[in-house]
Protein backbone atom coordinates (compact mmCIF):
# COMPACT_ATOMS: atom_id res chain seq x y z
CA UNK A 1 0.00 0.00 0.00
CA UNK A 2 1.79 3.38 -1.29
CA UNK A 3 2.50 5.68 1.76
CA UNK A 4 0.13 8.55 2.55
CA UNK A 5 3.27 10.83 3.32
CA UNK A 6 4.46 10.43 -0.36
CA UNK A 7 1.72 12.68 -1.30
CA UNK A 8 2.24 15.57 0.99
CA UNK A 9 3.12 18.69 -1.22
CA UNK A 10 6.92 19.08 -1.64
CA UNK A 11 7.37 22.25 1.19
CA UNK A 12 6.29 19.63 3.81
CA UNK A 13 8.14 16.79 2.44
CA UNK A 14 11.60 19.06 2.70
CA UNK A 15 10.40 20.97 5.63
CA UNK A 16 10.93 17.20 7.27
CA UNK A 17 13.76 16.16 5.65
CA UNK A 18 15.58 19.47 6.98
CA UNK A 19 14.41 19.15 10.49
CA UNK A 20 15.49 15.38 10.11
CA UNK A 21 18.99 16.36 8.88
CA UNK A 22 19.15 19.06 11.80
CA UNK A 23 18.28 16.75 14.38
CA UNK A 24 20.00 14.16 13.74
CA UNK A 25 23.11 16.47 13.26
CA UNK A 26 22.54 18.09 17.12
CA UNK A 27 21.95 14.75 18.13
CA UNK A 28 25.51 13.55 17.48
CA UNK A 29 26.75 16.81 19.58
CA UNK A 30 24.49 16.47 22.47
CA UNK A 31 24.89 12.73 23.13
CA UNK A 32 28.17 11.54 23.44
CA UNK A 33 27.42 8.26 21.67
CA UNK A 34 24.39 7.24 20.04
CA UNK A 35 23.85 3.50 19.44
CA UNK A 36 21.39 1.45 17.60
CA UNK A 37 20.21 -2.05 18.79
CA UNK A 38 18.45 -3.80 15.89
CA UNK A 39 19.49 -1.61 13.63
CA UNK A 40 18.56 -4.34 10.54
CA UNK A 41 14.77 -3.42 11.90
CA UNK A 42 14.47 0.03 11.42
CA UNK A 43 13.57 0.12 7.43
CA UNK A 44 10.01 -1.17 7.81
CA UNK A 45 7.27 -0.12 4.70
CA UNK A 46 2.71 -0.21 5.22
CA UNK A 47 0.77 1.15 7.83
CA UNK A 48 2.60 0.95 11.21
CA UNK A 49 2.53 2.42 14.62
CA UNK A 50 5.31 3.28 16.46
CA UNK A 51 5.45 2.63 19.83
CA UNK A 52 8.32 3.88 22.63
CA UNK A 53 8.34 4.65 26.16
CA UNK A 54 8.47 8.39 27.08
CA UNK A 55 11.33 9.43 30.29
CA UNK A 56 12.41 12.44 27.95
CA UNK A 57 9.73 14.72 26.65
CA UNK A 58 10.57 15.91 23.23
CA UNK A 59 13.58 13.80 23.25
CA UNK A 60 11.47 10.12 22.60
CA UNK A 61 9.89 10.50 19.82
CA UNK A 62 12.56 12.76 17.98
CA UNK A 63 15.31 10.03 18.74
CA UNK A 64 13.27 7.92 16.90
CA UNK A 65 11.85 9.33 13.87
CA UNK A 66 15.20 10.79 12.91
CA UNK A 67 16.15 7.06 12.41
CA UNK A 68 13.83 5.44 10.40
CA UNK A 69 13.42 6.59 7.06
CA UNK A 70 9.48 7.70 6.73
CA UNK A 71 7.61 10.13 8.10
CA UNK A 72 6.09 10.16 11.01
CA UNK A 73 2.51 11.92 12.36
CA UNK A 74 2.35 12.08 16.24
CA UNK A 75 -0.11 12.18 18.34
CA UNK A 76 0.46 14.69 20.72
CA UNK A 77 -1.15 16.20 23.71
CA UNK A 78 -4.73 18.19 22.76
CA UNK A 79 -3.04 21.28 24.70
CA UNK A 80 -0.53 22.37 22.53
CA UNK A 81 -3.09 23.04 20.00
CA UNK A 82 -5.02 25.96 22.45
CA UNK A 83 -4.85 28.64 20.04
CA UNK A 84 -5.91 29.51 16.31
CA UNK A 85 -1.99 29.55 15.06
CA UNK A 86 -0.94 26.35 17.02
CA UNK A 87 -4.20 24.17 15.97
CA UNK A 88 -3.04 25.11 12.49
CA UNK A 89 0.67 25.09 13.14
CA UNK A 90 0.77 21.36 14.54
CA UNK A 91 -2.08 19.95 12.31
CA UNK A 92 -0.20 21.06 9.01
CA UNK A 93 2.98 19.61 10.17
CA UNK A 94 2.44 15.92 11.16
CA UNK A 95 0.64 16.05 14.73
CA UNK A 96 -3.05 14.44 15.60
CA UNK A 97 -4.75 16.04 18.88
CA UNK A 98 -5.34 13.60 21.23
CA UNK A 99 -7.16 14.66 25.21
CA UNK A 100 -6.02 13.00 28.34
CA UNK A 101 -8.38 13.13 31.01
CA UNK A 102 -7.09 15.88 32.86
CA UNK A 103 -8.04 17.65 29.54
CA UNK A 104 -11.76 16.67 30.21
CA UNK A 105 -11.73 16.98 34.33
CA UNK A 106 -14.29 18.99 34.46
CA UNK A 107 -16.84 17.23 32.04
CA UNK A 108 -15.70 14.30 33.29
CA UNK A 109 -16.25 12.93 29.64
CA UNK A 110 -13.08 11.63 27.77
CA UNK A 111 -13.91 12.13 24.29
CA UNK A 112 -11.11 11.07 21.27
CA UNK A 113 -13.44 9.44 18.79
CA UNK A 114 -12.22 12.23 16.30
CA UNK A 115 -8.44 11.56 17.07
CA UNK A 116 -8.87 8.06 16.52
CA UNK A 117 -11.37 8.34 13.67
CA UNK A 118 -8.16 10.80 12.17
CA UNK A 119 -5.37 8.23 14.01
CA UNK A 120 -7.04 5.56 11.78
CA UNK A 121 -7.52 7.01 8.29
CA UNK A 122 -3.91 7.97 8.04
CA UNK A 123 -3.15 4.69 8.74
CA UNK A 124 -5.83 3.37 5.96
CA UNK A 125 -4.02 5.36 3.86
CA UNK A 126 -0.40 3.83 4.49
CA UNK A 127 0.75 6.22 6.71
CA UNK A 128 3.27 5.75 9.98
CA UNK A 129 2.26 7.32 13.92
CA UNK A 130 4.09 7.46 16.11
CA UNK A 131 2.33 7.09 20.08
CA UNK A 132 3.93 7.39 23.61
CA UNK A 133 1.40 4.53 25.59
CA UNK A 134 2.51 5.66 28.09
CA UNK A 135 1.13 9.68 27.95
CA UNK A 136 2.39 11.63 30.05
CA UNK A 137 6.33 12.22 30.32
CA UNK A 138 7.74 11.07 33.84
CA UNK A 139 11.37 10.96 34.53
CA UNK A 140 10.96 7.22 35.69
CA UNK A 141 12.95 4.11 34.38
CA UNK A 142 10.07 1.90 34.34
CA UNK A 143 7.48 1.36 32.02
CA UNK A 144 4.14 2.56 33.73
CA UNK A 145 1.17 0.87 33.02
CA UNK A 146 -0.02 1.40 29.20
CA UNK A 147 -2.88 3.27 28.28
CA UNK A 148 -4.97 1.74 25.32
CA UNK A 149 -5.03 4.32 22.89
CA UNK A 150 -2.68 2.69 20.58
CA UNK A 151 -4.52 -0.49 20.84
CA UNK A 152 -8.34 1.23 20.07
CA UNK A 153 -6.58 2.72 17.11
CA UNK A 154 -4.80 -0.23 15.62
CA UNK A 155 -7.88 -2.30 15.80
CA UNK A 156 -10.16 0.24 14.61
CA UNK A 157 -8.14 0.87 11.83
CA UNK A 158 -7.70 -2.94 11.02
CA UNK A 159 -11.34 -4.43 11.84
CA UNK A 160 -12.50 -1.10 9.68
CA UNK A 161 -10.46 -2.22 6.61
CA UNK A 162 -11.81 -6.19 6.74
CA UNK A 163 -8.29 -7.05 8.54
CA UNK A 164 -6.36 -6.55 5.31
CA UNK A 165 -4.69 -3.62 5.77
CA UNK A 166 -1.70 -5.25 7.32
CA UNK A 167 -1.19 -2.93 9.85
CA UNK A 168 1.97 -3.46 11.89
CA UNK A 169 3.06 -2.01 15.20
CA UNK A 170 6.81 -1.19 15.88
CA UNK A 171 8.12 -0.79 19.10
CA UNK A 172 11.27 1.11 20.37
CA UNK A 173 12.80 1.31 23.55
CA UNK A 174 14.76 4.54 24.71
CA UNK A 175 17.68 4.34 27.19
CA UNK A 176 19.70 7.67 28.36
CA UNK A 177 22.75 7.16 30.76
CA UNK A 178 20.74 10.68 32.05
CA UNK A 179 17.89 12.37 31.66
CA UNK A 180 19.07 16.03 32.65
CA UNK A 181 22.80 16.27 31.58
CA UNK A 182 24.60 17.05 28.34
CA UNK A 183 27.18 14.63 26.11
CA UNK A 184 25.88 11.44 27.82
CA UNK A 185 25.65 7.87 25.86
CA UNK A 186 21.97 7.31 24.38
CA UNK A 187 20.85 3.78 23.59
CA UNK A 188 18.25 3.10 20.68
CA UNK A 189 16.65 -0.80 21.34
CA UNK A 190 14.61 -1.78 18.29
CA UNK A 191 12.22 -4.35 18.82
CA UNK A 192 10.39 -7.01 16.84
CA UNK A 193 7.26 -6.36 15.02
CA UNK A 194 3.58 -7.35 16.64
CA UNK A 195 1.02 -7.96 13.57
CA UNK A 196 -2.32 -6.46 14.74
CA UNK A 197 -4.40 -8.83 12.53
CA UNK A 198 -2.79 -11.83 14.79
CA UNK A 199 -5.21 -10.86 17.30
CA UNK A 200 -8.27 -10.94 14.98
CA UNK A 201 -10.12 -13.85 16.93
CA UNK A 202 -9.06 -12.32 20.10
CA UNK A 203 -10.98 -8.96 19.17
CA UNK A 204 -14.21 -10.50 17.35
CA UNK A 205 -14.54 -12.27 20.45
CA UNK A 206 -14.31 -9.59 23.16
CA UNK A 207 -12.91 -6.46 21.54
CA UNK A 208 -12.06 -5.00 25.48
CA UNK A 209 -10.14 -8.25 26.00
CA UNK A 210 -8.35 -7.59 22.55
CA UNK A 211 -7.76 -4.47 23.60
CA UNK A 212 -5.98 -5.22 26.65
CA UNK A 213 -4.39 -8.44 25.34
CA UNK A 214 -2.74 -6.27 22.77
CA UNK A 215 -1.58 -3.28 25.28
CA UNK A 216 0.26 -6.14 27.22
CA UNK A 217 1.90 -6.94 24.73
CA UNK A 218 3.40 -4.12 23.74
CA UNK A 219 4.25 -3.34 27.69
CA UNK A 220 6.07 -6.75 27.30
CA UNK A 221 8.03 -5.44 24.29
CA UNK A 222 8.62 -2.31 25.86
CA UNK A 223 10.35 -3.50 29.15
CA UNK A 224 12.40 -5.83 27.29
CA UNK A 225 14.00 -3.12 25.43
CA UNK A 226 14.78 -0.80 28.13
CA UNK A 227 16.26 -1.13 31.93
CA UNK A 228 13.50 -1.40 33.90
CA UNK A 229 13.32 -0.79 37.74
CA UNK A 230 9.74 -0.36 38.93
CA UNK A 231 10.46 0.42 42.68
CA UNK A 232 11.88 4.19 42.47
CA UNK A 233 13.93 2.55 45.75
CA UNK A 234 15.45 0.14 43.99
CA UNK A 235 16.19 2.18 40.98
CA UNK A 236 17.65 4.73 43.39
CA UNK A 237 20.06 1.91 44.63
CA UNK A 238 20.29 0.13 41.39
CA UNK A 239 21.76 3.74 39.65
CA UNK A 240 24.94 3.36 41.62
CA UNK A 241 25.25 -0.07 41.36
CA UNK A 242 25.30 0.40 37.45
CA UNK A 243 27.86 3.67 38.00
CA UNK A 244 30.09 0.63 40.26
CA UNK A 245 29.77 -1.90 37.48
CA UNK A 246 30.45 0.46 34.31
CA UNK A 247 33.35 2.14 36.07
CA UNK A 248 34.85 -1.93 36.61
CA UNK A 249 34.42 -2.41 33.11
CA UNK A 250 35.53 0.46 31.15
CA UNK A 251 36.74 -0.39 27.40
CA UNK A 252 33.32 -2.15 26.64
CA UNK A 253 31.42 -1.15 23.52
CA UNK A 254 28.29 0.88 23.92
CA UNK A 255 26.42 -2.27 22.30
CA UNK A 256 28.24 -4.22 25.00
CA UNK A 257 27.81 -1.88 27.83
CA UNK A 258 24.14 -1.64 27.72
CA UNK A 259 23.52 -5.51 26.80
CA UNK A 260 25.33 -5.86 30.32
CA UNK A 261 23.74 -3.28 32.04
CA UNK A 262 20.21 -4.89 31.03
CA UNK A 263 21.59 -8.22 32.12
CA UNK A 264 22.43 -6.91 35.41
CA UNK A 265 19.01 -5.34 36.21
CA UNK A 266 17.42 -8.83 35.13
CA UNK A 267 20.14 -10.38 38.21
CA UNK A 268 19.31 -7.25 40.84
CA UNK A 269 15.53 -8.37 40.29
CA UNK A 270 16.30 -11.96 40.43
CA UNK A 271 18.42 -11.43 43.48
CA UNK A 272 15.47 -9.95 45.32
CA UNK A 273 13.32 -12.59 44.32
CA UNK A 274 15.00 -15.57 45.28
CA UNK A 275 17.29 -13.93 48.03
CA UNK A 276 15.84 -10.97 50.18
CA UNK A 277 18.13 -11.22 52.52
CA UNK A 278 21.30 -10.70 50.45
CA UNK A 279 18.84 -7.95 48.27
CA UNK A 280 18.20 -5.33 51.06
CA UNK A 281 21.86 -5.79 52.17
CA UNK A 282 22.91 -4.84 48.76
CA UNK A 283 20.76 -1.97 48.14
CA UNK A 284 21.29 -0.58 51.97
CA UNK A 285 25.23 -0.74 50.99
CA UNK A 286 24.33 1.23 47.64
CA UNK A 287 22.45 3.74 49.19
CA UNK A 288 24.90 4.46 51.99
CA UNK A 289 27.42 4.68 49.48
CA UNK A 290 26.00 6.63 47.24
CA UNK A 291 24.99 9.09 50.19
CA UNK A 292 28.58 9.48 51.13
CA UNK A 293 29.78 10.23 47.48
CA UNK A 294 26.77 12.72 47.70
CA UNK A 295 28.08 14.53 51.27
CA UNK A 296 31.57 14.66 49.85
CA UNK A 297 30.49 15.62 46.48
CA UNK A 298 32.69 12.95 45.27
CA UNK A 299 32.18 10.37 42.38
CA UNK A 300 32.39 6.41 42.02
CA UNK A 301 35.05 7.47 39.11
CA UNK A 302 37.74 9.08 41.09
CA UNK A 303 37.17 7.09 44.20
CA UNK A 304 37.89 3.78 41.49
CA UNK A 305 40.77 5.35 40.08
CA UNK A 306 42.24 7.05 43.13
CA UNK A 307 41.57 4.42 45.69
CA UNK A 308 41.43 1.08 44.82
CA UNK A 309 43.63 0.66 41.58
CA UNK A 310 46.69 2.74 42.63
CA UNK A 311 46.10 2.67 46.32
CA UNK A 312 49.14 1.34 47.23
CA UNK A 313 51.01 3.54 45.03
CA UNK A 314 49.75 6.96 45.67
CA UNK A 315 50.01 6.43 49.46
CA UNK A 316 53.61 6.65 49.36
CA UNK A 317 53.92 9.66 47.12
CA UNK A 318 50.96 11.55 48.97
CA UNK A 319 48.63 12.36 45.97
CA UNK A 320 45.58 10.84 43.82
CA UNK A 321 45.83 12.05 40.68
CA UNK A 322 48.40 10.92 37.43
CA UNK A 323 51.23 12.87 35.82
CA UNK A 324 49.03 12.28 32.28
CA UNK A 325 46.27 13.96 33.55
CA UNK A 326 47.87 16.73 34.76
CA UNK A 327 50.43 17.49 31.36
CA UNK A 328 46.69 16.75 29.38
CA UNK A 329 44.36 19.25 31.57
CA UNK A 330 47.32 21.89 31.37
CA UNK A 331 48.17 21.16 27.52
CA UNK A 332 44.55 21.69 26.61
CA UNK A 333 43.67 24.63 28.96
CA UNK A 334 44.10 27.43 26.35
CA UNK A 335 42.22 25.46 24.16
CA UNK A 336 39.24 25.10 26.19
CA UNK A 337 39.57 28.74 27.44
CA UNK A 338 38.93 29.78 23.71
CA UNK A 339 35.97 27.23 23.68
CA UNK A 340 34.33 28.52 26.71
CA UNK A 341 34.22 32.33 26.29
CA UNK A 342 33.27 31.45 22.12
CA UNK A 343 30.22 29.97 23.29
CA UNK A 344 29.58 31.29 26.46
CA UNK A 345 26.64 33.59 25.40
CA UNK A 346 24.46 29.92 23.99
CA UNK A 347 25.89 27.99 27.14
CA UNK A 348 24.85 30.23 29.47
CA UNK A 349 21.39 30.89 27.87
CA UNK A 350 20.70 27.42 27.54
CA UNK A 351 21.55 26.77 31.41
CA UNK A 352 19.37 29.73 32.31
CA UNK A 353 16.16 28.41 30.60
CA UNK A 354 17.00 24.60 32.06
CA UNK A 355 17.65 25.97 35.55
CA UNK A 356 14.09 27.74 36.06
CA UNK A 357 13.13 26.50 39.53
CA UNK A 358 9.59 27.06 38.42
CA UNK A 359 10.37 24.20 35.06
CA UNK A 360 9.62 20.28 35.54
CA UNK A 361 13.09 18.64 35.95
CA UNK A 362 12.02 15.87 33.18
CA UNK A 363 12.04 18.97 30.57
CA UNK A 364 15.27 20.42 31.83
CA UNK A 365 17.54 18.67 28.36
CA UNK A 366 14.48 20.01 26.35
CA UNK A 367 14.86 23.37 27.38
CA UNK A 368 18.60 22.89 26.85
CA UNK A 369 18.43 21.39 23.30
CA UNK A 370 15.94 23.79 21.99
CA UNK A 371 17.53 26.61 23.79
CA UNK A 372 20.68 25.37 21.63
CA UNK A 373 18.24 24.88 18.33
CA UNK A 374 17.59 29.05 18.52
CA UNK A 375 20.50 30.41 19.85
CA UNK A 376 23.86 28.51 18.79
CA UNK A 377 23.08 29.29 15.11
CA UNK A 378 22.30 33.07 16.08
CA UNK A 379 25.68 33.44 17.87
CA UNK A 380 28.02 31.58 16.15
CA UNK A 381 26.52 33.71 12.64
CA UNK A 382 26.90 36.97 14.46
CA UNK A 383 30.55 35.97 16.03
CA UNK A 384 30.91 34.99 12.58
CA UNK A 385 30.52 38.23 10.62
CA UNK A 386 32.17 40.08 13.36
CA UNK A 387 35.14 38.08 12.42
CA UNK A 388 34.67 38.18 8.74
CA UNK A 389 34.00 42.01 9.27
CA UNK A 390 37.11 43.28 11.05
CA UNK A 391 39.64 40.69 9.50
CA UNK A 392 38.54 38.26 6.37
CA UNK A 393 36.20 35.92 5.13
CA UNK A 394 38.62 33.12 5.29
CA UNK A 395 39.41 33.76 8.77
CA UNK A 396 35.57 33.67 9.30
CA UNK A 397 34.92 30.40 8.03
CA UNK A 398 38.01 29.25 10.07
CA UNK A 399 36.44 30.59 13.15
CA UNK A 400 33.12 29.10 12.07
CA UNK A 401 34.47 25.92 11.77
CA UNK A 402 36.04 25.60 14.92
CA UNK A 403 33.83 26.55 17.17
CA UNK A 404 31.57 23.42 17.96
CA UNK A 405 35.17 21.16 18.33
CA UNK A 406 36.58 23.64 20.53
CA UNK A 407 33.35 23.75 22.74
CA UNK A 408 33.31 20.17 23.19
CA UNK A 409 37.06 20.25 24.17
CA UNK A 410 35.85 22.89 26.72
CA UNK A 411 33.04 21.06 28.12
CA UNK A 412 35.49 17.33 28.24
CA UNK A 413 38.19 19.58 30.29
CA UNK A 414 35.45 20.61 33.02
CA UNK A 415 34.69 17.10 33.50
CA UNK A 416 38.21 16.10 33.65
CA UNK A 417 38.83 19.17 36.07
CA UNK A 418 36.10 18.11 38.57
CA UNK A 419 37.63 14.38 38.16
CA UNK A 420 40.42 16.23 39.30
CA UNK A 421 39.18 18.16 42.12
CA UNK A 422 37.61 15.07 43.75
CA UNK A 423 40.93 13.00 43.90
CA UNK A 424 42.63 16.15 45.46
CA UNK A 425 39.21 16.32 48.05
CA UNK A 426 39.76 12.60 48.45
CA UNK A 427 43.42 13.31 49.45
CA UNK A 428 42.71 15.42 51.72
CA UNK A 429 39.88 13.33 53.79
CA UNK A 430 42.08 10.17 53.33
CA UNK A 431 44.76 12.59 55.45
CA UNK A 432 42.24 14.49 58.18
CA UNK A 433 39.63 11.45 58.67
CA UNK A 434 41.30 7.53 56.62
CA UNK A 435 38.23 5.87 58.90
CA UNK A 436 35.85 7.55 56.56
CA UNK A 437 38.13 6.41 53.67
CA UNK A 438 38.33 2.61 54.85
CA UNK A 439 34.11 3.13 55.23
CA UNK A 440 33.89 3.61 51.64
CA UNK A 441 36.27 1.15 50.33
CA UNK A 442 34.47 -1.59 52.63
CA UNK A 443 30.95 -0.54 51.14
CA UNK A 444 32.24 -0.69 47.72
CA UNK A 445 34.00 -3.76 48.45
CA UNK A 446 30.91 -5.00 49.53
CA UNK A 447 28.39 -3.86 46.67
CA UNK A 448 30.93 -5.48 43.93
CA UNK A 449 31.41 -8.89 46.09
CA UNK A 450 27.59 -9.55 45.93
CA UNK A 451 28.51 -8.43 41.97
CA UNK A 452 30.21 -11.16 41.56
CA UNK A 453 27.85 -13.63 42.85
CA UNK A 454 24.37 -12.24 41.36
CA UNK A 455 22.09 -15.43 40.31
CA UNK A 456 22.91 -16.08 36.64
Amino acid sequence: MPDVTKNLNLFLRGFYAFTKVLVSFTFKIFFRKNTIIGKERLDFEGPSIVVANHPQTLFDPLVVAVRVPRIFFFLANYSIFNTPFRNWFFRTFYCIPVRRRKEDAKTGHLDNNKSLSDASIHLARGGCLFVAPEGASRIERRIRPLKTGAARIAFDAESSNDWNLGLTIFPFGNNFESITRFRKDFVLNVGHHIRVADFKADYENDEKEAIYKLTDAISAQLKSLTITIQDVQDERAFRQIETIFQNENNGLSSEEDYKKRKLLSEKFLKLKEEKPVDFESLKSNALAYKKYLQAWRLSDKAIKECMFTKLQKVSKHGFFFSIGRILKLILTFPISVWGYLNNIFPYHIGKYFASNPKLFIGYRNTAKYLSGLVFVPFFYTLQSFLVGYFWNGWAALIYFLILIPTGLIAWWWKEEYLVFRQKCRLSSIEKKRPEKIEELKNLRESITAILAVLPQ
